[in-house]
């Protein structure tokens, strides 16, 4: 089973991008909690979806390959 690196994406969000502090600077996001609360939530459902939807799929490509007709 697929396990998305969270982690390593969380630190890429926040700590290198640092997306809370300049999202935040948007008119569009202004009164919003733009943060790491907000990524680890959205990072965790984002892993979910691959691992409960996407990564089944590819098993039945690995079954089934396309092929060139």
């Amino acid at each position: 089973m697929y396990n998305a690196p969270l982690e390593d994406m969380q630190f890429l969000i926040d700590d290198v991008c640092r997306a809370g502090e300049r999202l935040g600077y948007l008119p569009q996001f202004e009164g919003l909690e733009v943060g790491s609360e907000l990524t680890t939530a959205l990072l965790e459902e984002a892993g979910k979806l691959a691992a409960d939807m996407v990564s089944p799929l590819r098993r039945v490509g690995d079954q089934q390959p396309a092929r060139c007709a």
